[in-house]
């Protein structure tokens, strides 16, 4: 039962990770067309805030195990 609620973790942690990717990558593809606005530069930031945040936090548990 522990392995399925890891699995089903991990599984959400994977989706987060691609629509905040999709998300930022949308956001700047609009930001070339015209400006963003502030929710949208403020969308924009968190995400790709979260998006390193993440990656560099997973990167040094693999690096500390």
């Amino acid at each position: 039962m522990i392995n399925l609620l890891d699995n089903i973790n991990d599984a959400g942690i994977i989706l987060l990770v691609l629509c905040g990717y999709a998300t930022a990558r949308h956001l700047k593809k609009t930001k070339w067309q015209r400006k963003l606005s502030k929710g949208e530069m403020t969308l924009y930031f968190f995400t790709v805030l979260g998006i390193f945040l993440y990656a560099g936090s997973t990167l040094l548990l693999m690096i500390g195990t």
